[in-house]
């Protein structure tokens, strides 16, 4: 997850610092990104909807951030 983590704050950074041409105008862009990891035993379904909920967090909390899913107790 260190990795997808990092991987993940550098594209933050990098499409926050980066403003959008548009009809002769700048605008601002940011993205909010969820990270789970796919554990042993669990199937891609299951990662894929942990992320979904991380990133729905992300958003929740203000946007422009990356979440990582909690581990299942």
């Amino acid at each position: 997850r260190t990795g997808a983590a990092a991987l993940a704050e550098a594209l933050r950074r990098d499409v926050s610092a980066r403003p959008l041409a548009f009809q002769g105008q700048e605008i601002a862009a940011s993205v909010s990104i969820g990270i789970a990891a796919c554990r042993s035993g669990e199937d891609l379904d299951t990662a894929l909807a942990a992320a979904d909920l991380a990133l729905y967090r992300a958003k929740r909390n203000g946007r422009n951030q990356v979440v990582i899913a909690e581990a299942a107790g």
